[in-house]
């Protein structure tokens, strides 16, 4: 098993599309990644881990990604709901199991900007909100994980719009 810090060098492959470091024993901060030339990376996943701090803001610079996957680790802080219409290709999304915060202003953006998920996996996410409404235009959604959530309010109807 792979352990201590995850190597910031990893980033910088130029032709790097998909990297998983998953199931090891990764640790401390999950820090800014400033040296992103990587911008076909598509995969990342970092699942079970030993990660903690919060998701660097920098995640965001990686406009092609389609899976993130950071279930089982011990991220902590707030992560905006709202900051996921950056990323148009997302489709599979797992932060499943951490302290995260989940922040959600539904007043700030469009609905149809969102990525169209087929795997959306948040649960334990303290996601303190009424069902969030931009799971309306999830058409393509096959897997949503949405336990132990603190969502309130009345369930919405999938689909309809």
């Amino acid at each position: 098993m792979l352990d201590g810090n995850i190597p910031s060098s990893l980033f910088s492959l130029p032709l790097l599309y998909s990297l998983d470091l998953s199931n090891n024993r990764f640790s401390g901060q999950f820090h800014e990644i400033s040296n992103f030339s990587s911008c076909f990376l598509e995969f990342l996943v970092l699942r079970s881990n030993d990660l903690e701090g919060e998701i660097p803001m920098s995640i965001h610079n990686i406009r092609g990604l389609q899976s993130l996957a950071l279930e089982s680790n011990k991220l902590n802080g707030t992560f905006a709901i709202n900051s996921l219409h950056q990323f148009r290709n997302l489709s599979y999304l797992d932060l499943s199991y951490n302290s995260l915060l989940l922040s959600l202003d539904a007043t700030n953006f469009s609905h149809s900007s969102f990525p169209q998920f087929r795997v959306l996996r948040l649960a334990s996410g303290k996601l303190r909100s009424p069902f969030p409404e931009f799971l309306r235009n999830q058409s393509k959604l096959e897997h949503l994980d949405l336990s132990d959530t603190y969502i309130h309010g009345r369930y919405i109807d999938l689909g309809a719009q």
